[in-house]
């Protein structure tokens, strides 16, 4: 069913396959039912982990519509689920276009991380361009440590999207193309 009522509904159930059912279709029908955007708000805080994280990257894709849920996404910032998190960190971004908030959350997984995780901070700075400024510093850190090496060009990357704040990083990338090893 596409009705926005019923999949409202449907998020109540103790069923999680239909949860995650009506999740799946919840973005079809944010235009028509204000009651949606509730609902994936109060699916923020469902005991299943796929039904947070679903929540978050729906309201996440709804985007500024979706500026009711921002409060519960800032709660999610501290959800025990790092993947939740950077949904949560994601759709933040996606709703409010406010680096500060989710900066500390993406520059603390970018330094304990590696991996999907690394990669998902990684792109959301990326996305985010002259906002995240201030990560310049960590990222000329990491350009540094050899643990990092498989990132460096993703990492060269961000810093090109970053643009201007990214002044500081030219002597750093400069040693790093000159380097016969880097």
């Amino acid at each position: 069913t596409r009705d926005p009522d019923e999949l409202v509904a449907a998020l109540s159930s103790p069923d999680q396959q239909v949860r995650i059912d009506a999740l799946a279709l919840m973005i079809d029908v944010i235009p028509e039912s204000p009651a949606a955007v509730t609902a994936l708000t109060t699916a923020l805080t469902d005991m299943d982990s796929l039904i947070r994280w679903n929540a978050a990257r729906i309201l996440s894709e709804i985007g500024p519509r979706a500026r009711a849920a921002v409060p519960a996404l800032k709660v999610c910032l501290q959800d025990s689920s790092v993947k939740i998190r950077l949904t949560a960190a994601a759709a933040l971004w996606e709703i409010t276009h406010q680096a500060e908030p989710i900066l500390p959350l993406l520059t603390e997984t970018l330094k304990t991380s590696h991996g999907d995780d690394w990669f998902a901070a990684a792109s959301l700075i990326k996305k985010m361009g002259p906002a995240a400024g201030s990560v310049v510093p960590l990222w000329l850190q990491l350009l540094e440590d050899e643990s990092r090496r498989d990132g460096r060009d993703y990492i060269i990357e961000i810093l090109g999207n970053t643009g201007t704040p990214a002044a500081a990083a030219i002597p750093a990338l400069t040693r790093l193309a000159e380097d016969p090893d880097g």
